[in-house]
């Protein structure tokens, strides 16, 4: 009945996307970082040092990034725009229009030292999501990325949700539909309304000297929006040192769409 719970919750998720001609989604995405020393311990003493990625948040030193994104989307549209919470105006504004059924993406970004901003020309799309793809790499998570962990919590919001198979569509809640047996759904509260709380382990790989683990938690409203996503990753260099990074992402939509 688990299995068929989140099938059901990912399936109205997708009819709810399919149905609607536009949408606007807001979302503040907050990614903190931290390591901690495991120098000389060995394999299982570095396995016995490890934490909880939130609780090693909350105790180490850490990096935090937030980044603001408002997205107006159609079926075939996009028009996103990234900037920093304490910012004056958007870092990159990212467009996706259709000519002749390709996907094309147009870049706008901000320069402080000429105080204005520059508008690419457009370009055809390779990569589905677009991430790779970009002609300018944004810097929007720096501080992370310095520190050797890559960043790409923007990523979803470099297409259009809205449709039925969209790369969305296909990732989000495919993924819970594919959920293993022992991945938990609940219902709990989030702010004022009830939600249902998918937890999904994503991997745990280990090798004779590393280790890697993603879990990720989801809350879908009950008339089956995304609100809430977090990812949690944990890598382990044994002997060396132990990395955590918590990727925190809340969605608003202040206009329903249609």
């Amino acid at each position: 009945m688990q299995v068929i719970l989140i099938a059901g919750v990912a399936e109205k998720m997708k009819q709810d996307l399919a149905r609607r001609k536009a949408l606007t989604v807001h979302s503040l995405q907050r990614v903190s970082f931290a390591t901690e020393s495991l120098n000389g311990l060995s394999v299982e003493e570095s396995t016995r040092r490890l934490r909880d990625p939130m609780d090693a948040i909350k105790a180490l030193p850490t990096v935090a990034v937030e980044v603001e994104v408002e997205a107006e989307m159609t079926r075939d549209s996009m028009r996103s725009s990234f900037k920093r919470p304490s910012a004056a105006q958007p870092e990159m504004i990212l467009e996706l229009t259709t000519e002749d059924g390709k996907p094309m993406f147009r870049e706008t970004h901000w320069y402080a030292d000429r105080k204005a901003y520059l508008r690419g020309e457009p370009y055809p799309i390779d990569d589905p999501s677009g991430v790779e793809g970009l002609k300018v790499q944004h810097a929007m998570f720096a501080e992370i990325e310095a520190k050797g962990s890559s960043v790409c919590t923007l990523a979803e919001f470099f297409y259009t949700w809205v449709g039925r198979d969209t790369l969305f569509a296909r990732t989000v809640p495919d993924g819970f539909a594919r959920s293993a047996i022992g991945d938990s759904i609940k219902t709990s509260r989030l702010g004022d309304e009830y939600v249902f709380e998918i937890r999904l382990a994503g991997y745990d790989v280990k090798r004779d000297t590393w280790r890697s683990i993603r879990t990720d938690s989801f809350a879908v409203t009950t008339d089956f929006k995304l609100v809430a996503w977090r990812t949690e990753r944990v890598y382990v260099e044994y002997g060396v040192k132990a990395s955590y990074l918590v990727d925190e992402k809340s969605y608003f939509y202040p206009k329903g769409g249609q």
